[in-house]
């Protein structure tokens, strides 16, 4: 019985750990769609 309760646990454990990595991976992407779009509003405003 506690072999399959520490068992869940992983598992519980390890679907946090996976919903984080796919928090930080859509936070990393957010982050380099920023970048970019920051990087063209700086390249168009040097432009004029």
């Amino acid at each position: 019985m506690d072999l399959k309760n520490n068992i869940k646990v992983i598992d519980s454990f390890q679907k946090v750990i996976n919903s984080l990595y796919m928090l930080i991976q859509v936070l990393r992407v957010i982050g380099i769609a920023f970048l970019a779009i920051q990087a063209m509003k700086l390249m168009l405003s040097k432009a004029d």
